[in-house]
C-alpha cells in the first residue's frame, strides 16, 4: 500500500468519519490516444449538434478543456452561430442525445482513451483501504459518458458502490460538482 493511501486510512480511522476522494476524468484518471482521441465522446457532442440544430460540427472548434459537457455544447453551438438563448432551453434534448448515441456505441467507449500511468494501481489500493473511504468521480462529463469510459477501461468496479460523484449533467458550474458529490455521499452512503 502506498504512503499516500496508508496515510488516508490512519485519517479515516482517527476521525471515524467517511473520506470522500473524488478523481476528474479526463486529464486526471484517462487522457485521449490517437487518431481517435476520445471518439465516442466527441462523436457524441456531434451527433447531438447535427440531431438537434443540423449543424455538422466539432467541440474541438472551441477550446473546451475543463468545462461542463453542458458548457461545451452552448459555446460550440454559439461559436456555429447559435445564440445561448436558443440553445440553452435545449439542453436536455441535446444531452440525452449524447447519451442515446453513446448507449448506441457503448462498444466505442475505450477508442481513443487510455489510462493514466498508475491509476488502475491507485484505484485498487483506495477500492481496499476501509469501508469508510468513498471513491467517485468530479467531472464535466455527463453521467453516464463518464462511468461509460470507467467501464470500458474497466475500472468502474473500483469505485465505491454506489457510484458516487458530482457531474456535468448535475450543473454547467464545475464549481457545484465538489458540494453535489459530497451531498450524494451523504445521502447514499451512511456513516460507519
Amino acid at each position: 500500500m502506498s504512503a499516500a493511501v496508508a496515510q488516508t486510512a490512519d485519517v479515516a480511522d482517527a476521525a471515524d468519519s467517511r473520506v470522500l476522494i473524488t478523481f476528474d476524468v479526463d486529464g486526471t484518471l484517462i487522457h485521449s490516444v490517437g487518431s481517435e482521441s476520445n471518439k465516442l465522446h466527441k462523436r457524441a457532442f456531434a451527433h447531438a449538434m447535427k440531431r438537434v440544430f443540423g449543424i455538422q460540427g466539432t467541440i474541438d472548434a472551441i477550446q473546451h478543456h475543463g468545462s461542463t459537457d453542458q458548457a461545451v455544447l452552448i459555446n460550440t453551438l454559439e461559436f456555429y452561430g447559435i445564440p445561448r438563448h436558443i440553445s440553452e432551453p435545449q439542453l436536455p434534448v441535446l444531452c440525452e442525445a449524447m447519451l442515446q448515441y453513446c448507449r448506441e456505441h457503448a462498444g466505442d467507449s475505450a477508442d481513443g482513451i487510455a489510462l493514466l500511468p498508475g491509476v488502475r494501481t491507485l484505484l485498487e489500493e483506495l477500492t481496499g483501504v476501509q469501508p469508510n473511504v468513498v471513491v467517485g468521480l468530479v467531472t464535466g462529463n455527463l453521467e453516464d459518458i463518464a462511468w461509460l469510459k470507467m467501464e470500458g477501461l474497466d475500472v468502474d468496479a473500483l469505485f465505491t458502490a454506489p457510484h458516487i460523484g458530482g457531474f456535468g449533467s448535475d450543473h454547467m458550474d464545475r464549481g457545484e460538482l465538489v458540494r453535489i458529490a459530497r451531498q450524494r455521499a451523504e445521502e447514499r452512503i451512511p456513516a460507519e
